[in-house]
């Protein structure tokens, strides 16, 4: 995988992360006015790997501010 930073049609700077099969796969979201603004946005996301993941609860989206499950591989 490879993350790529560039400049949009706005000038502003973003950040994407591509597959070993060339897919995009993950991004920035938003633009970014300097490049080390962008540059630490993609740290931060880099340096998350070891954040807990969480499934949200089969129920409607009002609902999210219930207790969130932890992701553990398993099917619920």
């Amino acid at each position: 995988m490879v993350y790529w930073i560039y400049k949009d049609a706005r000038d502003e700077w973003r950040w994407y992360l591509k597959s070993v099969d060339g897919e995009k796969i993950a991004d920035s979201g938003k633009g970014y006015k300097h490049k080390y603004d962008c540059q630490h946005a993609l740290d931060r996301v880099k340096d998350s790997a070891n954040t807990p993941v969480y499934t949200h609860p089969k129920e409607e989206e009002s609902s999210i501010r219930r207790i969130m499950r932890p992701l553990r591989g398993d099917q619920e």
